[in-house]
């Protein structure tokens, strides 16, 4: 049978001692587990961003130039655009 790790909740998180955003910001990133899941988000946010931004781009420059002029270019496999 497993056995179950025991849990430490000697140290539990304290309340913020300060109202003020700055300090609770910084009283929360001397936590790991805040500061880690914070700069998972912040790379979410940034990679969902930049695909969008080249979803967009891509229809853009399909809008303005059309069908490829280069249709002889598909019939060799190591050329890819």
């Amino acid at each position: 049978m497993t056995e179950k790790p025991e849990l430490d909740i000697a140290d539990p998180v304290a309340p913020p001692s300060d109202l003020n955003i700055d300090t609770v910001h910084n009283e929360l990133l001397n936590d790991p587990h805040y500061a880690v899941h914070l700069h998972e988000r912040q790379l979410e946010r940034l990679t969902t961003f930049v695909e969008e931004l080249a979803t967009r781009l891509m229809a853009l420059e399909d809008h303005i130039h059309g069908a490829d002029p280069n249709k002889g270019l598909e019939d060799y496999p190591e050329v890819k655009q």
